[in-house]
């Protein structure tokens, strides 16, 4: 892709969808059908040997007649660095709901037939896999408890009892994500479409994301703490 870029003097970032599908699509159009394998390895050997990040040997080229980039007089400085995504904050708040023989609710990824189980609150951090009730606190962390406790509960009143875990602190990509979790006590666990109830200790056994299993860490310590 780095010879490619200099060929066509392309600028910017390559691996933006567009950019990256047109230098795929230029590298179809150059290849020796004949000898496809012979023309990547000389493809590569360029790259290596005179096409180099820094300094590139432009004098010896045997394309260089070819290269825009060159004739341009901007073959050395591309392809251009891509720009560093900005780091995000995100915070979630999740619900560690357990009765008293130690069972928990998991909600399921959601799919065709069952999206979200609680419709529009599940972040994309845990979307696809098994998570706890999970969603957004980037405004007021009391309201978002008590607004997914309501969506989880159906509208029953949130449990004095309540412990604040632990936060959890995680790092996706670009996002610097804090989870605000609450172990629950519940008589009961909601019954939601989808969901499974199993031992606080068998979350692991499903699907999870690391993010969940730091939750479901910090759940287990908190009862050990609070039985002691």
């Amino acid at each position: 892709m780095r010879v490619l870029s200099r060929l066509g003097a392309v600028r910017g970032d390559l691996r933006e969808s567009k950019k990256w599908k047109a230098l795929q699509a230029e590298a179809d159009h150059l290849l020796d059908r004949n000898s496809p394998g012979d023309w990547n390895q000389a493809m590569m050997e360029l790259g290596a040997t005179l096409c180099t990040p820094r300094a590139p040997q432009c004098l010896l080229c045997p394309v260089s007649q070819h290269c825009e980039g060159r004739k341009q007089g901007v073959a050395e400085s591309l392809p251009e660095a891509a720009k560093k995504q900005e780091l995000v904050d995100v915070n979630l708040v999740a619900l560690v709901l357990v009765n008293s023989t130690g069972e928990t609710l998991l909600l399921p990824p959601p799919s065709i037939k069952n999206p979200n189980a609680i419709p529009d609150h599940v972040p994309t951090l845990v979307a696809n896999l098994w998570h706890f009730p999970t969603a957004s606190a980037n405004g007021n962390l009391s309201e978002a408890v008590h607004d997914l406790w309501k969506r989880t509960s159906r509208g029953h009143k949130f449990p004095d009892k309540s412990l604040p875990l632990q936060m959890v602190r995680h790092a996706v990509t670009f996002r610097k994500v804090t989870v605000h979790g609450f172990l629950v006590p519940v008589n009961r666990l909601p019954k939601i479409k989808g969901a499974e109830n199993l031992n606080l200790r068998q979350v692991t056994h499903r699907a999870v994301s690391n993010l969940t299993r730091k939750i479901a860490d910090r759940a287990l310590s908190a009862l050990h703490a609070k039985h002691q």
